[in-house]
């Protein structure tokens, strides 16, 4: 059994090859929110290990909370392989990725930090259940406001630099210091056995709704 997992939705790449169980490779490349050169690498490294894309049996992809352009490149991008090769795919929470990154996090109810740019973080709420972690809520927040809200949170899990948070967070604020996709596969998280079950698994969580510019009405409105 071949496995990849793949992630866009921060600001880095992360990808992961498994065979068998076993970890073949776990990397990460900044992707510039574009996905011509993402290909090419991901080829390459998997040529490496003597596999070609069409190998890989099963594919992890996370959804986010990200940004509009990063999640579409991801998203997309796995599908696209998938329905070329016929591998079955699953789209996961980012979240879970960076809660499986701590060996050990304290507390019942966590918060995830993901970068929301703007002086904003996107908070993942995860509680803890007898097996794993579920997802309860997920908003914006300007980082100014985290320290009134601690109150909710047992502790909070980032991949952004500490230095960017109040004082007051810093004590229950675990940092991680990468995206490692090959966490989505550790979740052993059953894949689905149909079309409709993997479309609907990756639908991504966006938080922002994407924004059109209707061009006729810029123009009008510099004129």
């Amino acid at each position: 059994m071949i496995q990849a997992a793949f992630d866009t939705s921060a600001s880095h790449a992360a990808f992961a090859l498994y065979k068998d169980g076993q970890c073949l490779l776990s990397l990460t490349r900044e992707c510039q929110r574009g996905a011509s050169k993402l290909l090419p690498w991901i080829q390459e490294l998997i040529k490496e290990h003597g596999l070609t894309v069409a190998d890989v049996n099963e594919w992890f992809v996370g959804i986010g909370p990200g940004s509009f352009t990063g999640l579409r490149v991801g998203i997309s991008f796995v599908k696209g392989i998938c329905y070329g090769s016929g591998a079955k795919y699953k789209g996961l929470n980012s979240g879970l990725a960076y809660l499986s990154a701590v060996d050990l996090v304290p507390g019942e109810k966590v918060n995830v930090l993901h970068d929301g740019r703007k002086q904003e973080v996107i908070c993942n709420v995860f509680e803890k259940t007898e097996t794993s972690w579920k997802e309860i809520s997920t908003e914006v927040l300007k980082i100014i406001d985290l320290p009134a809200r601690l109150g909710e949170w047992d502790s909070l899990v980032s991949l952004m630099d500490k230095e960017v948070f109040p004082d007051e967070c810093q004590q229950s604020l675990m940092q991680i210091e990468t995206l490692d996709s090959a966490n989505f596969i550790k979740c052993n998280e059953e894949m689905p056995s149909s079309i409709e079950e993997m479309e609907s698994s990756c639908d991504p969580i966006y938080v922002r709704p994407a924004v059109f510019i209707d061009p006729i009405k810029l123009k009008r409105k510099h004129k």
